[in-house]
């Protein structure tokens, strides 16, 4: 069955999801000073958002998801703090 979606971005973040996951297992087993893999998503839709976060925190527990509902917020959360992937809705 090939799914449709609005937003083909969403389908290639799902995928990934597992990826990293395993990845910062990894990287946690290897590095004594390893932290969480800080991710930021950035969407004007809070259900697109809130579905990321579910499904990208629960497929490992080495990730901290972040939400902004804009550039301008993105742009502000980006300055105070360290994102290691930025997932951003193109059509806002």
């Amino acid at each position: 069955m090939q799914i449709k979606a609005r937003r083909p971005w969403l389908l290639m973040a799902l995928k990934a999801a597992p990826a990293l996951a395993a990845d910062t297992a990894v990287m946690n087993r290897t590095s004594s000073f390893a932290t969480d893999l800080q991710i930021l998503i950035v969407d004007d839709h809070a259900i697109v958002r809130e579905g990321l976060k579910r499904i990208l925190e629960s497929a490992g527990k080495h990730m901290m998801v972040s939400e902004a509902s804009s550039g301008a917020q993105a742009l502000e959360m980006l300055g105070k703090r360290r994102i290691d992937l930025l997932i951003v809705d193109l059509s806002m």
